[in-house]
C-alpha cells in the first residue's frame, strides 16, 4: 500500500523540512532529507522529479561480529585485506577450524575448514555498517562434527571499537564545503527507495543578510517504491562567509534560516565528546516577516573502529510555539585525516507523529 499523509502530517513535515535545511546547511548535505520530506508533501498535493539508482560499494567486513543460533552464542573476528579475509571464531573456540572469505560487493563467499579439509560454505551479507547475515549454503560434516542445514541464517552484529586519537573535524568540514560531492543512498522507514544528492563546491560569490561570502547549490533526486509520487527532485542554496562559516540557507517555498550567532565548529573531537554548536532561527521566507521556529544543533562522537569514529550531528526542531516537532541524527564516519563520509540520516518525528525516515549511504 502506498503512503500519503493527511493534512496534519503535512503541516508537521512542512515545518520539519526546516530541520534539514538549517541543520544540514552547516554539514553541507542539508538537501538530502529535504527532498524526502518534499516527497511526502507531494504525495498529498502533487510534485515532480527524477529518480536515481544506488550502486553497491565494496564491503569491509573487518571487525568483531557476534550472533547466536539455537541458544549458542558465536563471536567471529575478521581481518580483511582487499577482497579477501580470514575469519576466526573466538566463541566458542573449536580447534582446527579456519575460515576464509572472498568479497564481491556487499557479500562474501565464506568457506569453513576443519583441519584443512572443507566442511561447509556460507554467504556473509553486509546489511549496513554494523549488521550482517551469515547463511549456510552447503555442509558436509566429517565424523564427530555437525553444522547448520543449508538455508540456516544467523544475524551478526559488529562491535564498535573505541578509538583513542583525536579527529580534525573542522578540517574535514571545510574540505567538504570547498570540494562538494555526490552521494547515493537508499531510503527505508515510512517509505523505501533510493536516490542521489549532489552539492556543488562553495565557490560562487554571494551576499547573505548583508555579508559577502560564498554559496553552494545542492540538488537531490529520489525514486520511491511504496509512496506517491514515485520520484522527486529538489534544490536549495546554502550561504557561507569567505572562510566557510555557515550563515544560513534559502529553500524557496520551504524555509529561510539564519544563524544570528555564528556556529562554533570544534577544531578536533574524540570518542565520547559532546557539545552544542549552533542555533538557527527559521522564517517562512527571506522577508523574515513570519517566524517558523528554531533548530538547536549539537553533536556526539561515537565509537566506530580503532582508526575512525562516527560524528553524530543532532538537530532538534521546534515550531514557532516552542514545541519539539522532530529530531534528526546525521552520522558521518571520520578518519585520522579528517575525511568525513556520510553514513546515514535518521529523522524521527514527534508531537503526535510516528513517522520515521532513514537514508543510508
Amino acid at each position: 500500500m502506498k503512503t500519503c499523509l493527511d493534512g496534519t502530517q503535512v503541516i508537521k513535515i512542512t515545518k520539519t523540512i526546516a530541520t534539514l535545511n538549517e541543520y544540514l546547511s552547516m554539514t553541507y548535505i542539508r538537501i538530502f532529507a529535504i527532498a524526502l520530506l518534499t516527497a511526502f508533501l507531494a504525495a498529498c498535493g502533487g510534485g515532480s522529479g527524477g529518480s536515481a539508482s544506488s550502486p553497491v560499494a565494496p564491503a569491509d567486513f573487518s571487525g568483531t561480529w557476534s550472533g547466536s543460533s539455537s541458544g549458542t552464542a558465536f563471536v567471529f573476528s575478521v581481518v580483511q585485506t582487499g577482497s579477501s579475509f580470514n575469519m576466526t571464531r573466538t566463541t566458542p573456540v573449536l580447534a582446527g577450524f579456519t575460515y576464509t572469505g572472498a568479497v564481491t560487493g556487499n557479500s562474501a563467499a565464506v568457506t569453513t575448514y576443519i583441519n584443512n579439509a572443507q566442511l561447509a560454505t556460507s554467504t556473509l551479507t553486509l546489511l549496513n555498517n554494523t549488521t550482517a547475515t551469515m547463511t549456510v549454503v552447503t555442509c558436509t560434516p566429517t565424523q564427530g562434527y555437525t553444522c547448520g542445514a543449508p538455508g540456516l541464517a544467523i544475524t551478526l552484529t559488529k562491535a564498535p571499537i573505541a578509538s583513542t586519537p583525536s579527529f580534525p573535524v573542522q578540517t574535514g568540514y571545510l574540505s567538504l564545503i570547498a570540494s562538494g560531492y555526490s552521494k547515493n543512498f537508499t531510503v527505508s522507514g515510512t517509505c523505501t527507495g533510493s536516490g542521489n544528492k549532489s552539492s556543488s563546491p562553495a565557490t560562487t560569490p554571494a551576499t547573505f543578510e548583508g555579508v559577502a561570502g560564498l554559496s553552494a547549490t545542492a540538488t537531490f533526486t529520489m525514486s520511491l517504491t511504496n509512496c506517491t509520487p514515485a520520484s522527486i527532485a529538489q534544490s536549495s542554496t546554502a550561504y557561507f562567509t569567505s572562510n566557510y562559516v555557515p550563515l544560513g540557507f534559502n529553500s524557496i517555498g520551504v524555509n529561510y534560516g539564519v544563524y544570528l550567532t555564528p556556529p562554533t565548529i570544534p577544531t578536533s573531537v574524540t570518542v565520547g565528546g559532546t557539545g552544542t554548536y549552533g542555533t538557527q532561527t527559521l522564517y517562512t521566507n527571506s522577508t523574515k516577516a513570519t517566524g517558523n521556529g528554531t533548530a538547536v544543533q549539537s553533536y556526539v562522537i561515537e565509537a566506530d573502529t580503532s582508526s575512525t569514529a562516527i560524528v553524530n550531528l543532532i538537530s532538534k526542531l521546534y515550531n514557532a510555539s516552542g514545541t519539539l516537532t522532530a529530531t534528526e541524527q546525521d552520522r558521518f564516519r571520520i578518519d585520522a585525516a579528517g575525511t568525513l563520509t556520510p553514513t546515514s540520516i535518521d529523522i524521527q518525528y514527534s508531537n503526535g507523529s510516528t513517522t520515521h525516515l532513514v537514508l543510508t549511504f
